[in-house]
């Protein structure tokens, strides 16, 4: 059985870092620019940044916000200018949760081990008849799995410790960060001629088809080969468009094909009102085929090959780390207190103190 994993942003917000935009902006804008049209960007940013929920709103807004500028030299000029802070940015993130995850000999370990864990069960949150049907379907029997990261930050790999590929089609911190829309009807009517630079600095796909065409085919592969998806951290927004279509093309092609969703959401279920818990199932399923742009027709179809576990989450990396560093700091403050103890009474047995 192929199962395929698409991981986004909420996968790193999971973990406790700060990497959403809106965590970012404020301190970019008060860096220094380094010319007019970037310092004007800023403005603009300013105004509007505190509307953007995603990374995908951002992307959106900053499709349409091409046409403020007097031509595409100007734009790509702003755009660059952001992805060096931005890169610069979540480089602190991940180096924060590397410091984190040090915080004990065990830490590593028992994170690393918590990762594959919820990889393993991830079905284990959803309704006993699909936890049975996949069980027949064989998803424990020697399952393949493959890794298609979203985000810039290398944690989720670092976390798989593993000799699986994670395939970055957005590219990494170190090398190619990609930033953008997903096609080039979704900028503004420019004011400007815009030539193949425009396209290979902000269209994301067209960016991979010039640098790296391999990871792209290589993640339409998984995809479609894949019996079983399952995303998590990702909003799927429109500067997306290309891999959202190209999920509900993979939905429409088998009915044996299942997605499962973990859809963001703060609110508790009691576990004793299963009936409650699937009405808001069926709800969010609903939106879940709104955002992958599903006609009537189409949703009828796949409905029941899509599983939202309502009120589970999996990944406890943060809940483990924040443990091991209680676990340290009071071991810390216990030989603190032994040493004040040792410095007040110098002449006694040490094993007596203890």
């Amino acid at each position: 059985m192929n199962i395929t994993f698409l991981i986004g942003n909420g996968f790193d917000l999971r973990l406790g870092m700060k990497t959403r935009f809106a965590d970012m902006y404020e301190e970019y804008i008060a860096t220094p620019s380094k010319s007019d049209a970037i310092k004007e960007y800023k403005e603009m940013l300013k105004n509007d940044a505190p509307k953007y929920e995603t990374w995908g709103d951002f992307e959106m807004a900053m499709a349409q916000a091409a046409k403020e500028f007097e031509d595409e030299t100007a734009f790509i000029e702003c755009l660059r200018d952001f992805k060096v802070y931005m890169a610069a940015y979540l480089e602190r993130e991940q180096a924060d949760f590397d410091k984190r995850m040090s915080v004990s000999f065990n830490a590593r370990t028992l994170c690393i081990n918590e990762t594959w864990e919820s990889i393993h069960n991830f079905y284990t949150g959803l309704i006993p008849n699909v936890i049975n049907e996949f069980m027949a379907l064989g998803v424990q029997d020697n399952p393949h799995y493959s890794f298609i990261s979203f985000n810039y930050t290398d944690v989720f790999d670092s976390l798989l410790y593993s000799s699986h590929e994670i395939i970055h089609i957005h590219g990494k911190l170190d090398a190619d960060v990609v930033l953008g829309a997903d096609n080039i009807g979704q900028v503004a009517d420019l004011p400007y001629e815009t030539t193949k630079r425009f396209a290979r600095a902000f269209i994301k796909p067209e960016f991979n088809k010039s640098f790296d065409n391999a990871r792209l085919i290589k993640a339409e592969r998984a995809i479609d080969n894949s019996d079983i998806i399952c995303i998590y951290g990702m909003s799927l927004g429109r500067s997306d468009y290309s891999w959202i279509i190209r999920l509900k093309n993979w939905l429409l092609s088998d009915q044996g094909h299942h997605l499962v969703y973990f859809m963001h959401d703060e609110a508790e279920y009691n576990r004793l009102n299963w009936d409650a818990i699937i009405d808001t199932e069926e709800d969010q399923i609903v939106t879940l085929l709104e955002k992958l742009c599903a006609s009537s027709d189409e949703m009828n179809k796949v409905f029941n090959q899509i599983h939202i576990p309502v009120g589970y989450d999996m990944f406890y990396v943060d809940e483990i780390l924040k443990s091991e560093k209680s676990k340290v700091d009071e071991k810390r403050k216990k030989n603190e207190e032994l040493l004040d103890r040792l410095q007040d009474r110098p002449q006694e047995n040490l094993a007596t103190l203890r």
